[in-house]
This record gives structure tokens, sequence and C-alpha cells, in this order.
């Protein structure tokens, strides 16, 4: 199947030629350094969410909302500090899986953390993935874990930096991996082992007032937001 590309598509794409740090593909942990030891650092540190993860954690919970399952048995894939791990779980039973999940515990004895490498095979009911595939270098290996860790008719909410918007910001490139993906490549992406029932472009803002609801609506028809929201599910 042919994918058309759209304006902001194609200039994204031509950033990336442009970018001399090769930000979208780089992996540069320090030397000597594993991912596992950046990330125990980095998040046992971090401990609150700021207010766009909090607007993402609201778009998310709408749309587990949508979703036809009562009491769901929810994984957050690369949950960080386990903060919307915390969050899902006053909508279901909520796991967490990390490289390093130690801080999550630490933060919220309560839940369950998984390290990475051993991460649960479920069935779950959802897998909900926020900001993580663009830190993960094989990325179809890390939708592979979101689809072996779903039951068949599950769904997974994903959300990720839309490279069309945010390769024009290179302060947002922190992390050691970078890999921004275009709605294009996303879709392409995720439907190789799922049905994508809808991908969008968001901002960032308050859905009560009103020239944030019209952002909203155009920029999902332009594809002009900064981040992606992507609600598959498992069919096979």
């Amino acid at each position: 199947m042919k994918v058309h590309k759209s304006e902001l598509d194609r200039a994204a794409d031509s950033l990336r030629e442009r970018l001399v740090s090769g930000a979208t593909t780089r992996s540069c942990f320090r030397a000597g350094e594993s991912a596992e030891a950046y990330y125990e650092k980095r998040w046992g540190g971090q401990e609150k969410a700021n207010p766009w993860a909090m607007h993402r954690a609201a778009l998310i919970l709408s749309e587990l909302s949508a979703i036809d399952v009562r009491n769901p048995r929810i994984l957050d894939l690369g949950c960080g500090t386990g903060w919307m791990t915390a969050i899902l779980s006053q909508f279901g039973v909520a796991e967490g899986v990390d490289l390093a999940p130690e801080p999550a515990r630490q933060f919220h004895p309560n839940l369950i953390f998984h390290r990475a490498s051993d991460a649960p095979r479920g069935p779950f009911d959802v897998v909900v993935s926020q900001e993580v595939i663009e830190h993960v270098d094989d990325q179809s290996a890390y939708v592979e874990t979101a689809y072996e860790a779903l039951r068949c008719g599950g769904h997974l909410i994903l959300t990720t930096p839309n490279a069309a918007v945010s390769l024009r910001h290179p302060e947002l490139l922190i992390q050691p991996v970078e890999k921004h993906l275009t709605q294009a490549e996303l879709r392409q992406l995720l439907s190789r082992r799922f049905e994508v029932k809808n991908i969008y472009s968001f901002f960032y803002g308050y859905a009560r007032w009103r020239p944030y609801r019209i952002q909203m609506r155009f920029g999902k028809a332009l594809n002009a937001g900064l981040h992606l929201m992507a609600v598959c599910q498992r069919t096979q």
C-alpha cells in the first residue's frame, strides 16, 4: 500500500537530512554507561510529571474510557518513575515495565514494576506507551513486545513526538536515543502488527478553552501538533 506523505512529513524528512547531529537516529550513551544505568539515574531524580505529561495523561485516559472493557488489566510499557502507572491503577489493575524499575518501586511501593528483561507476556487488555518508542533503537521489537503482551482484541494506546513538528525544536532532543517518527512512519510501523483505529496529532492546552478546541480540531486535520496519539487493536 502506497503511503502518501503530507507537506509536513516531507519537511520533516528534509530536516532529518539537514540535522548535522543526526538527532533522529542517534544513540549516544556515555562511554561505559548502560541504558539501564542512565535511566536509573534519570528516574531517580525525577518523581513528578510536568504539565505536558499531565495533558498527555488526560488524553490517554480519554482514549482508555472509550474502550469497552471493565476493570482492564493495563501494562505501562516504559513507565519511567511510575506516575502514569499509579494513575492507570485507578481505572484498572496496572503494572509497569522499564529498563530501570527501581525508582518506580521506591516511589510507588504498592504497585508492581518489572524490569524490561523480565517483562510479563500478559495477556493484558490495554498497553499504554507514553513518549517511549522515540527513545528505543529497535522500534519494531518494541512494537512486538506490546503486541505479545496484549490479548487478542486488546488495545495499544501510544503517544510520541510528531517528527513533522518536533524536529523543528532541537532543544527537545535531550535523551541518548532520539528517533522521532512522522505520522505516516508511525502508522506504517504499527500496522505491521496492529489494526490502527485512530492516529492524530495534538496540542497542549485546556479542553474548556474554546480557542484550544479549535486548535485541536485543525491540528488533527493538518497534522500540526507537537505529539501524536495512536490507538491500535490486536486482532489476531
